[in-house]
């Protein structure tokens, strides 16, 4: 089983709008806007980083257990030309 299958399998969804939301760093309060300028990497999301964004949406059974959706968004935002990856978990 992939990556992709496994977040599937354990009851996240790709999340497509939040995480546009997230990358404005400044109104979600992430500090990660200012640490890609310290490192001099590009910060916009068009031209040089992408993101990937998950969110923990559906209730998933699992060897007779019951996991409920919690809610929790996780995100991936990298940077192949100047080799950047940064991960940012939000409960």
């Amino acid at each position: 089983m992939n990556e992709t299958e496994t977040f599937l399998n354990w009851g996240y969804s790709r999340d497509k709008t939040g995480m546009l939301n997230w990358f404005e760093f400044e109104a979600s309060g992430s500090p990660i806007r200012p640490a890609l300028k310290a490192l001099k990497i590009k910060d916009d999301l068009a031209e040089s980083n992408s993101v990937v964004g998950w969110v923990h949406d559906r209730v998933t059974h699992h060897n007779g257990k019951t996991y409920k959706a919690t809610g929790a968004k996780y995100f991936t935002i990298v940077n192949a030309f100047d080799g950047c990856e940064c991960n940012y978990l939000q409960l």
